[in-house]
């Protein structure tokens, strides 16, 4: 979001890096890593707890910005990742709670599964050229159930910090909805979807005309465990890997620049992660 996508400074930095690139064979370019602690590999009957991290960046060609991201397929070998078992937070439940009970102030303890910043800059659609306005909120996420995530965007005073604000503080906590991804096993991967919604892609801000523009996306998931009747689970268990690597995927599919061809692009950037 995945993804473009309002996301930044890592909650924390993981041990193992694996880095993949992408050339830019169209109008946006993406590098992409993921890292994983422990780096242990599992199995199906002696799983291990963990956690990861997800870096990204990108950036336009021929002296345009960052069109806008509109979906993102996350792939990730060997990991499964257990909502029934922790406390959920939906995006109805922060939509609803609005401005007026705090918005995310609602979500339980031990909902929240990760979060970090993005760096992105709000772009006109007929402007691919900019200048852009940044726009630097902090991404939380959330378990909403088995097979659910929820994302949402925070700028101060919500955001952990000041220095998370979006178009000089004229665009708010709210202004981008928060909204649901899924994921599910397919063929040994745990597959996320994310599906943008305009107000973080095609309507920054909830502002027609306005793209979101990804630079940088820094986001960390750490191990995240608790008791259910008296037995430790894990929101991430590493399951196994391929000849001692964690094969993962980032698929990016953004929308062009009002009159600019294509009209659209799909990349994906693949690495292995040591395990």
């Amino acid at each position: 979001m995945r993804r473009s996508i309002i996301l930044g400074a890592a909650v924390a930095v993981l041990a193992g890096a694996a880095a993949a690139y992408a050339a830019s064979a169209g109008f946006n370019g993406y590098a992409a890593k993921a890292t994983f602690s422990p780096k242990a590999a599992g199995s199906k009957s002696k799983p291990v707890a963990s956690g990861w991290h997800e870096l990204w960046s990108a950036s336009g060609t021929n002296g345009h910005e960052t069109a806008p991201l509109t979906k993102i397929v996350t792939k990730i070998y060997g990991v499964r990742w257990d909502g029934k078992d922790f406390p959920v937070c939906t995006a109805a439940m922060i939509n609803n709670a609005s401005n007026a009970h705090g918005w995310n102030k609602v979500c339980p303890k031990g909902s929240q599964v990760g979060g970090g910043p993005v760096n992105s800059m709000f772009v006109p659609a007929t402007t691919p050229g900019g200048p852009g306005t940044p726009c630097n909120p902090y991404e939380t996420v959330y378990n909403a159930g088995q097979g659910k995530r929820t994302i949402f965007f925070e700028e101060t005073p919500y955001a952990p910090g000041p220095q998370y604000t979006c178009a000089g503080g004229t665009v708010t906590t709210g202004a981008a909805p928060a909204y649901t991804e899924t994921y599910k096993v397919k063929g040994g991967y745990e597959v996320l979807t994310t599906t943008l919604p305009p107000s973080v892609s095609t309507s920054a801000g909830g502002i027609p005309g306005i793209y979101a523009s990804l630079v940088k996306l820094n986001v960390t998931f750490p191990k995240v465990t608790r008791k259910v009747k008296g037995k430790k689970v894990s929101y991430q268990w590493s399951v196994g890997c391929k000849a001692g690597k964690r094969p993962y995927s980032f698929t990016f599919t953004a929308q062009n620049y009002q009159g600019q061809s294509p009209s659209t692009q799909t990349t994906t950037v693949a690495g292995k992660a040591k395990c």
